[in-house]
């Protein structure tokens, strides 16, 4: 513990001692700390890795690094090192890293070079002296006259907490006159009108209710924080704004990536083949049948040893596939009407169950339709594929195995409500979506006892963390991350997630029929009880018909 007072140290052990205690104060033992000084910090626990010396071994890997302690840099090194920390590894400055700066002469020019490089959360230590200076956040001087102060000088005793966080009073402030929170065009979890609020807003709530601090929300139409009028405080949501420099974020704590979300595997119910009566296919079958069979029955019946001719009502016997008694003018053997019999209910079977039942499913082994399971079944089925996103239109097409996908295929599908009716009914439409956003609605959906008709594939691409702006140099952001980090590792956050997630299927839970069961033969014992009833309707009616003439004719 050190006392911060205007009195010089010379001491070269208690700057140390300092130094270390200041670092272990200020980083959470699980996040990186890049050490850039020959002094050994016993107390830090964090873990280590030097930036530096990978900067120099060209390593492609470099971990997202909380925590610079940088000594003896003037103030052209510093700025060359920042440029390369910013382009070169993250493309866009990390505004959660802490840098703590170790050296001597520091001046208003430091403050100018923070600035520039979009950096608030740094403290300057004088190794010859132990004095240590802040960079000022104010936002009304931060933007106009950058400068450093002087914060203390490190003592005997006393306590470094909050050496990176703004003064108490000017959070004293906030909770006076509240602040303010503007959601971007459509957050992935937020809706300020549901009874259900969502991931980020719910979470929010709870943390400034915890200090106290009230706030005001306020929609935004433009997915860009240009244009907005008037200030605001806290921004939520998770896409890439334009003027990104002017926020900062404060912990990235959900990931969403996007996956395909394709129909479910739809099983086939044999049973509704044979008794679909309105079903054309069983119709056209049955009338195929009907006159090959007849064909056959006249060309048989003409190379008969004795020609007779029958009524249609004997041809129609025939022909429809059984009859109770043998027709004696019919000189043939006794085993020739039986292959006849038989050659009728077989192909009778034959015919329809190419066309009706999809028996070449059958045989295959498979005993549903259409699992799509990659993006070459996508392609195989002729599936229409879309997404939510403009960005991920226009990403699908670099997608292997959509290069060559033809672009009427390709449809304009922005708002995952819609496309959940739209494939539920029509079943031929393939989503890229956020998966987490799409598990959201989709749960909506499943509260309201709407069956789900979906399953993401195992495939993903470009992961997106959702994350929560501040503005630029607020003197929130520090202290609302920290609730963040107490919120995560006590798993308040992942219980709110959980309510808000719902798991679908990856892989299909239907199984393979690898053996003939009785289903297999549901379709021609069901021909043949058809026939018989038929036939016998038939045989009586011709019964009737004949007895009915013979007693005109006595008449």
């Amino acid at each position: 513990m050190f006392n911060f007072s205007t009195r010089v140290v010379n001491t070269t052990l208690i700057i140390t001692q300092c130094i270390s205690l200041i670092i272990e104060r200020n980083i959470h033992p699980t996040e990186y700390i890049s050490l850039s000084t020959d002094r050994i910090f016993e107390n830090v626990s964090a873990a280590r890795f030097d930036f530096f010396s990978g900067m120099k071994s060209h390593f492609y890997y470099i971990p997202e690094l909380e925590f610079y302690v940088i000594e003896d840099k003037t103030l052209e090194d510093l700025s060359t090192l920042f440029t390369i920390i910013q382009t070169r590894f993250y493309n866009m400055y990390n505004p959660l890293a802490k840098f703590l700066i170790i050296g001597s002469g520091f001046s208003s020019g430091y403050a100018k070079l923070l600035k520039r490089r979009f950096i608030t959360k740094a403290v300057f230590v004088d190794s010859t002296n132990g004095s240590i200076y802040k960079m000022n956040i104010a936002e009304e001087q931060f933007h106009e006259n950058p400068h450093l102060i002087h914060y203390g000088t490190c003592g005997e005793t006393g306590d470094v907490d909050g050496i990176f966080l703004p003064r108490n009073s000017r959070i004293q402030s906030l909770k006076q006159r509240g602040i303010s929170l503007l959601f971007d065009n459509k957050p992935m979890y937020s809706c300020t009108t549901c009874a259900r609020k969502g991931i980020e807003l719910e979470l929010l709530e709870l943390l400034l209710n915890q200090m106290k601090i009230n706030y005001t929300i306020t929609m935004c139409s433009d997915s860009t924080s240009d244009g907005l009028h008037g200030p605001f405080d806290i921004l939520i949501g998770s896409k890439m704004l334009i003027n990104v420099f002017e926020t900062d974020y404060t912990i990235s704590y959900l990931e969403d990536y996007m996956k395909w979300f394709v129909p479910v595997d739809q099983k086939i119910q044999r049973w509704r083949y044979i008794l679909y009566v309105f079903n054309p296919t069983l119709w056209i079958s049955f009338f195929l049948a009907l006159a090959f069979l007849a064909i056959i029955w006249i060309i048989v019946d003409i190379f008969s040893k004795e020609y007779t001719r029958r009524s249609n009502f004997t041809v129609i016997q025939f022909i429809l596939i059984a009859f109770l008694g043998r027709n004696k003018s019919f000189r043939q053997s006794e085993l020739s009407q039986d292959v006849l019999i038989f050659g009728i209910i077989f192909l009778s079977f034959m015919i329809y169950c190419f066309f009706g039942t999809r028996m070449t499913y059958l045989l295959n082994g498979i005993n549903y339709e259409k699992g799509i399971d990659s993006i070459e079944d996508i392609t195989n089925n002729r599936l229409f594929v879309a997404s939510v996103t403009k960005f991920m239109q226009s990403m699908m097409k670099t997608i292997p195995g959509l290069e060559s996908y033809p672009k009427e295929k390709y449809i304009e599908f922005f708002d995952v409500d819609s496309y959940y009716y739209k494939i539920n009914l029509f079943k031929e439409v393939a989503l890229l979506a956020p998966m987490r956003q799409t598990r959201h609605v989709l749960k909506e959906f499943s509260e309201k006892n709407i069956s789900i008709q979906l399953k993401e594939l195992p495939l993903s691409y470009y992961t997106a963390k959702i994350i929560t702006l501040i503005a630029r140099g607020h003197p929130l952001s520090a202290v609302i991350r920290r609730h963040f980090v107490y919120a995560l590792e006590s798993g308040i956050i992942k219980k709110i997630i959980e309510t808000y997630d719902v798991k679908l299927e990856e892989e299909s839970t239907l199984e393979p029929t690898n053996s003939l069961t009785i289903s297999h033969f549901w379709t021609p014992i069901a021909i043949l009880i058809i026939g018989l009833v038929f036939s016998t309707l038939m045989f009586l009616l011709e019964t009737r018909w004949i007895n009915l003439k013979k007693n005109l004719l006595r008449k």
